[in-house]
């Protein structure tokens, strides 16, 4: 599931994604490394995977 899929699209909070993730044992694969300290001090979402681009030029559509 994407978060286009969501009523709130992208703009669903945080939170509203670390509540369905629990509730329907969901990883959770972001970009955001907003949601890195999460899972250390809150214990969510259910699993966690942080994708770091680094230094990534754009070659198409920029």
């Amino acid at each position: 599931m994407h978060t286009s899929e969501l009523p709130r699209r992208n703009a669903t909070p945080d939170e509203e994604i670390n509540a369905l993730s629990l509730r329907e044992r969901r990883e959770v694969v972001t970009k955001d490394a907003d949601f890195v300290q999460s899972p250390i001090l809150h214990g969510k979402p259910y699993e966690l995977l942080l994708i770091s681009g680094g230094n990534l030029k754009c070659f198409v559509n920029c």
